[in-house]
């Protein structure tokens, strides 16, 4: 994943699922982390409460670190990064229409986006993501397509009674493109259930 992502690509949303407890913020943060320290740019993580502490230099890049208050959601708060000019940004979970059109919008104006979001399966996270964003904005999936660079389902496997490890399934980048163009075009046909 790491490889994958530390590459030039300067803008998109990558979406990290999983159930509770599973590291995905964990996985969503050191992604954050090797970007700002590969693009040497500002990065600003969004969470509630913090989770991971990433407030500080990574390589030559920096990171901003909010924690999202009584008084202000996610979607305040990512709005204010933006003003920041933030390049990098880190949502520690879209729960709701609001945040998830937010990050969209964020994407599209060119910020690199890793967002973590409750799923069963790849194709559960893409399947609530558009669901919460075409809450605000009817015709999302066409932007979704155009913006969405990752999307990775996390779960713990137990390798004996003690020990755990994360196993990952991604989609989207890493596959050949025609594969991928073809994945874009069923999520922007809202064509779910033939993703896997």
């Amino acid at each position: 994943l790491i490889t994958l992502i530390s590459e030039e690509k300067k803008t998109g949303l990558i979406l990290v699922s999983g159930a509770m407890g599973t590291g995905k913020t964990t996985t969503a943060a050191a992604i954050v982390s090797e970007k700002i320290k590969k693009s040497g740019l500002l990065g600003v993580a969004i969470e509630d409460p913090i989770e991971t502490l990433l407030c500080g230099l990574h390589g030559t890049g920096r990171c901003i670190q909010l924690e999202v208050s009584e008084n202000e959601d996610y979607s305040l708060a990512l709005k204010r990064s933006m003003r920041m000019g933030a390049n990098i940004l880190f949502i520690g979970e879209i729960r709701d229409a609001i945040t998830a059109h937010e990050a969209l919008k964020a994407s599209l104006n060119g910020a690199f986006v890793v967002a973590t979001l409750h799923a069963a399966s790849v194709m559960d996270a893409i399947e609530r993501y558009s669901m919460l964003c075409n809450e605000m904005h009817q015709h999302a999936n066409p932007i979704i397509a155009k913006s969405l660079f990752m999307v990775t389902h996390q779960r713990l496997k137990e390798v004996n009674r003690d020990d755990k490890v994360v196993t990952h399934h991604v989609s989207l980048e890493g596959y050949h493109i025609q594969s991928v163009a073809a994945i874009k075009a069923k999520i922007k046909d809202g064509n779910f259930g033939s993703l896997i």
